[in-house]
């Protein structure tokens, strides 16, 4: 029925919506990425790097917590607390406890700690020596240290890096770039190889992929020896794969800059803003993926992959295929998951399930949900990736003023740390992802939520809402709901046609009742939208108190209405309510409250927010400026500005391009003289030059499709400068951009607007032409701007050929250099149905427009439509006796099930592209955005180089992650 989006501290938007009718109504929280909800919080600072161990190898539960820190190392253990209850039975939960391992030295930093199956010894590692402790006595069996032969100029011995596995395989690497494999097995520690790098190695990892050979121990799988060890090193752009069993020897490189990191942008000329040192290795992860974790019960064989952290927070993936003692990394994928360096670790469950969580300050789980093939010559794996969000359980925040699930958490380590006795008994059934994080401050335990791209949260309402919004001043959800009014003990048909309106203000986090207002007896309400408004009229002393740290704005919720008789067909007269919600100064109460209210002549469809802290409200066929000004007594009024603007058949819907965050500045010197004033005039006071842009909004008619209108402060009028002469019934509408606007109408189709700003003609300057129509099947309601993920950057595969040994000379395709998935800057809008979908609707440039048009066409030809109907129908514009084929849109839900394919498959769609040849616009316009014309021979240049289906899969990828 309606949403609204929910900002968070993380900069990534939650959505919020009104579903059901009758007592089936709900509230639903969706949210992208995986919840981590927190059981316990410790401040220790300074954590370099932690690991989970086991009381033994055959232990299904882990024990201690071992942390590193600089000059130290520390160990919290899992200690039952017992208590006595009645009958002195003892009963009680468990807690984490610093506590002393005997054999383990805890004067010097670790660089690894893990168990070991042979001999069930625990292995540490520090700067100075490698300790094999036996698990049931905690007593030192052996140690090992490097001797001054093994630097090449023979000064200290030091170990700066260091990995292991449950095997009981052991790699070194000393300063100099020596590398030495050590075997601890059975208490004794031997040496396996040496070899020396050309450079200072950066990162170690010879963690073994899965083998479906391996043996059960006690319940739990045998440990399997690595056949690789991965290398990072300094000042080098490779990840070094060496065999064990050919002596350490290399076996292939996977290189970590592309093309476009060497030689700059292909487009600009510009060199690569990239650094050097940024873009080396920091941390290696090498791991055995199956769609386990995310689709529980799957027989998927999984896929070998290869990660690496860099430096500047940007992962690089390489999948890993092995023939004989050929070993060969394709499908490269780099992804920017934030600033911070990255740090990977291991995630497994007992149902089987693996993942990869990246640390940094957009802490990311990476997750297989799919591979297109299975044979290792075209191993194409389908990788997702989930931010984590944080969630406590107990409400003990250190920010209260910022619900718990609106939390961002920056993650520096992080260790898998599972332990029933210190989670609830459904965290310990179900196996979740438990593990420890920690930041520059805190340590935390948590558990994290099952493994899926989007999270939903329901509240059951018990009535039907129609319209939702939030507030985040107060931090409350404000539903407008209709109670059934069905009275059984009444036969009245008066009776049961007046049913109940009001609105419940509930916890944002909670979703627990706090407020509820009822209104007048047929009033209906319409529309609700949370707006900043200018307060005009305030004394200095009144309005420096009430703008304290919000610029001369006040957040307020804003209610329209309309009274709703059986013996009218338009309603004639409505309110428009302002509703004030705060929060106490503690933060522990808060209050909702009507501060004024206006009484209209008609029913208030819609409202929006508007520039310089003003309102926009459609009433009957009106649109109406609206402002908050003060009544003398310290109170609130509403008032309207003008006259407004008249001529619509019915003004369902108005929409701006006015942020709700817009602020008023003005000049520190002038500003005692300017308090009372209209942020218009302030501006024009203090000099800005913001007051000649011009003030725009789009007026959705129920009959006559969209309008422009503007506002002229000077005037205090609207006026409409430009329409769509088209017949569409709208039924939603938004602004993309100053001259593009979005339009949604009654026979399930989609549009796109374009001002005519450079026409010389006022006939032509007044008509909106439509430059994109598409089919979308479903009746859309509501369009709003914004996204569901974090913004971030990303860039695919520039060569999914394999490199290194047994990989065969071919030539990458000249276009993977430069396509890039752009996302135009304000293009983001997402848009609900009366079917119950949540979409997105992104702006492309021209270049990524001609690329994904063309796929889709290939795809249309070469994949079978469902029931023989064919997709360019389907899509095509139908309303009523006009019909149109889609232009201007592609269909993402389409193109996307590319990488569902068979790779059979996919190589006829891209054969079918290279014969279709419009792929590639080699010269476009600068600021040429999706909707323009294409297809004008005298600005674009189609490049007929040669496709390969790498650069559709890394097209497509990239594209998914925006969405």
């Amino acid at each position: 029925v309606d949403f609204d989006l929910v900002q968070t501290a993380s900069k990534q938007s939650q959505v919020i919506t009104a579903s059901g009718s009758s007592v089936s109504g709900t509230l639903r929280l969706v949210q992208n990425g995986i919840g981590m909800k927190e059981y316990a919080t410790v401040e220790i600072p300074g954590i370099l790097h932690m690991w989970n161990v086991r009381s033994g190898f055959s232990s299904t539960e882990d024990a201690y917590l071992v942390q590193s820190f600089v000059g130290e190392t520390r160990v919290l253990g899992v200690t039952k607390e017992t208590e006595m209850g009645d009958g002195d039975e003892e009963s009680g939960g468990a807690s984490l406890e610093e506590v002393v391992l005997g054999g383990l030295d805890a004067s010097m930093s670790s660089l690894f700690v893990g168990n070991v199956q042979h001999g069930d010894s625990i292995v540490q590692v520090t700067e100075s020596e490698v300790r094999l402790i036996s698990s049931s006595t905690l007593e030192m069996e052996a140690s090992w240290s490097p001797s001054p032969e093994d630097v090449a100029d023979g000064g200290e011995a030091l170990i700066t890096i260091a990995s292991g596995n449950e095997s009981g395989q052991v790699v070194l690497a000393l300063r100099g770039g020596k590398l030495i494999l050590l075997n601890a097995k059975d208490g004794e520690l031997n040496i396996v190889f040496k070899k020396q790098m050309e450079r200072e190695v950066s990162c170690l990892d010879v963690n073994p992929f899965k083998e479906d050979s391996a043996m059960e121990v006690e319940g739990r799988p045998d440990a399997v020896a690595s056949n690789l060890v991965a290398v990072g090193l300094w000042d080098d752009l490779t990840v070094r794969l060496l065999s064990i069993q050919n002596g350490m020897n290399e076996v292939c490189s996977a290189q970590l800059s592309s093309d476009d990191d060497d030689e700059g942008d292909a487009v600009t000329g510009s060199p690569s803003k990239r650094s050097r040192s940024n873009m080396m290795a920091r941390s290696l992860c090498l791991v055995s993926l199956d769609s386990t974790s995310s689709t529980p019960g799957s027989a998927s064989s999984g896929v070998d992959m290869l990660f690496v952290g860099l430096g500047d927070g940007t992962l690089v993936s390489f999948a890993v295929t092995t023939d004989g003692a050929n070993v060969s990394v394709r499908a490269r994928k780099e992804v920017s998951l934030g600033t911070q360096q990255i740090n990977l670790v291991q995630l497994q469950t007992d149902l089987g399930g693996t993942c990869v969580l990246a640390t940094g300050d957009r802490p990311t789980v990476i997750y297989l949900a799919g591979v297109s093939s299975k044979t290792s010559q075209n191993l194409t794996p389908k990788l997702c990736y989930s931010n984590v969000n944080l969630s406590a359980t107990d409400g003990e925040d250190e920010d209260a003023s910022r619900p718990p699930t609106q939390q961002s958490i920056s993650v520096n380590v992080a260790a898998q740390f599972c332990s029933p006795q210190l989670f609830d008994d459904a965290a310990a059934g179900t196996k979740h992802y438990s593990l420890c994080v920690s930041d520059d401050s805190d340590l935390r335990l948590g558990v994290i939520d099952d493994i899926q791209k989007l999270h939903v949260t329901t509240c059951r309402l018990g009535m039907a809402p129609r319209r939702v919004a939030h507030s985040p001043d107060g931090r409350l959800f404000a539903a407008a709901c209709i109670e059934s009014g069905i009275n059984e003990a009444s036969t009245s048909a008066l009776e049961e046609h007046n049913m109940g309106n009001c609105i419940r203000f509930l916890d944002d986090t909670t979703f627990n009742d706090v407020k509820r207002i009822d209104m007048e007896p047929h009033e209906m309400i319409l529309s609700m939208v949370n707006a900043q408004m200018f307060v005009a009229g305030f004394s200095d002393t009144e309005q420096a108190k009430a703008d304290e740290d919000e610029n001369g704005l006040k957040t307020f919720l804003l209610v329209g209405t309309a009274y709703v008789l059986p013996d009218e067909d338009e309603p004639s007269r409505g309110r428009i309510l302002l509703i004030s919600c705060r929060e106490d100064e503690n933060n522990t109460a808060r209050s909702v409250r009507i501060v004024a209210e206006l009484q209209v002549h008609g029913g208030v469809y819609s409202m929006c927010q508007f520039h310089d802290g003003l309102a926009l409200a459609t009433i009957n066929s009106k649109t109406m400026v609206i402002r908050v000004g003060c009544d003398g007594g310290g109170g609130f009024k509403l008032e309207h500005v003008g006259v407004g603007h008249h001529g619509q058949m019915l003004s369902l819907i108005v929409k701006s391009k006015a942020s709700t965050d817009e602020t008023v500045q003005t000049d520190q010197n002038s500003s005692s003289k300017l308090i009372g004033e209209s942020p218009a005039k302030k501006k024009k006071a203090a000099g800005s030059k913001a007051d000649d842009k011009e003030q725009l909004a789009i007026v959705g008619d129920l009959m006559r499709s969209i309008s422009l209108v503007r506002y002229y402060p000077e005037h205090e009028a609207l006026e409409e400068i430009a329409r769509d002469f088209n017949a569409n019934w709208t039924t939603a509408c938004e602004m993309l951009t100053d001259e593009l606007y979005l339009g949604a109408e009654n026979w399930n189709n989609i549009y796109v607007l374009r001002r005519n700003v450079k026409a010389t003609s006022e006939e032509v300057k007044c008509r909106l032409d439509t430059i994109g129509e598409f089919h979308l099947g479903e009746m859309c309601n509501k369009f709003m701007n914004g996204s569901l993920v974090m913004p971030h950057t990303s860039s695919g595969s520039k060569n999914n050929e394999p490199s290194g040994s047994g990989s065969r000379d071919s030539k990458p395709s000249t276009l993977a250099k430069t396509r890039r998935a752009v996302v135009t800057t304000g293009s983001q809008t997402l848009f609900a149905t009366v079917d119950g979908t949540l979409g997105s609707v992104l702006g492309i440039d021209a270049r990524t427009a001609a690329f994904f048009s063309c796929l889709e066409r290939a795809m249309a030809k070469v994949i079978r439509p469902v029931g023989e109907f064919p997709h360019e129908e389907f899509r095509s514009f139908n309303a009523e006796r006009r019909v149109h084929p889609a232009h201007g849109f592609v269909d993402g839900d389409l193109v996307e099930s590319f990488l569902d394919l068979d790779r059979g498959t996919m190589e006829s769609v891209v054969r079918e592209m290279n014969r279709d040849g419009r792929f590639e616009i080699e010269s476009y316009g600068k600021n040429k955005d999706f909707d323009e014309d294409d297809n004008d021979e005298d600005a674009v240049d189609i490049a007929r180089s040669s496709l390969v289906v790498e650069d559709a899969l890394a097209m497509v990828e990239e594209m998914t992650m925006f969405h």
